[in-house]
């Protein structure tokens, strides 16, 4: 998918007009879909410019163009993804610095290069248990990895390969 800058545009809401970025994805049906993501009040941003520039603060661009391509998700797109949301600056629960080191560690040294390729719900927890390089701490750091994605990717509810 191309890089895809969003328009912005105006919404009635109950606590007045917001501006919203609007982008469009990739179903997995293979139809194009549009995406809102608010992004404040037009009295607080009255000019399409200081939306465009609060979008720009808030990471939006971004977040908009790191949406992964249709279907299944790949194992290292996933670790990356649980990395950077649960051990990444912002986190919601920040980890101590040897927590996160050895976490990143045991996900990018032995996971990543045993399971990066494959698509994360194909992953049996038999794979997992038989693969030299997973002792209890990968199998762990895997499992919430997995538990992260279910969270974050609706179309993975229910599915828990290991």
């Amino acid at each position: 998918m191309a890089y895809q800058r969003g328009s912005l545009k105006k919404l009635r809401r109950k606590e007045g007009e917001i501006w919203v970025l609007r982008y469009r994805v990739t179903n997995s049906d293979g139809r194009r879909v549009e995406n809102v993501m608010p992004i404040g009040l037009v009295r607080e941003f009255p000019k399409a410019k200081d939306a465009r520039r609060e979008a720009d603060r808030l990471g939006l661009s971004v977040r908009i163009n790191d949406i992964p391509l249709p279907g299944r998700l790949r194992f290292d797109f996933l670790a990356e993804h649980y990395l950077k949301a649960d051990f990444g600056a912002d986190s919601v629960r920040p980890k101590s610095d040897s927590t996160t080191s050895h976490v990143e560690h045991t996900v990018r040294a032995y996971l990543v290069p045993r399971f990066g390729k494959e698509i994360a719900e194909d992953i049996k927890p038999l794979d997992i248990a038989l693969a030299e390089v997973a002792p209890r701490e990968q199998r762990s750091c895997l499992d919430d990895g997995l538990k992260d994605a279910r969270r974050h990717e609706p179309h993975l509810q229910g599915r828990h390969p290991a």
